[in-house]
C-alpha cells in the first residue's frame, strides 16, 4: 500500500483513510479529528490543522 508524510504528525503513513486538505496538506487517519453524532447532525466536517481548509 502506498505512504505518505502526514503533515500533521510528520510520521510517514498509509494513505488509506487518510484525507488532503486543499492546499494538498496530506492528514493521516490518526490525525482526523473523529466525528460524533452531533457533529454529522449538524453538518461538521474536518479541517486541516495547518491551516484550517476543509479536508477532502
Amino acid at each position: 500500500m502506498a505512504k505518505r508524510r502526514c503533515a500533521s504528525c510528520g510520521l510517514e503513513r498509509e494513505v488509506y483513510g487518510g484525507k488532503i486538505c486543499d492546499n494538498g496538506h496530506f492528514i493521516c487517519k490518526a490525525c482526523i479529528p473523529r466525528a460524533g453524532l452531533g457533529d454529522l447532525i449538524s453538518g461538521y466536517k474536518p479541517k486541516c490543522p495547518l491551516d484550517g481548509t476543509a479536508l477532502r
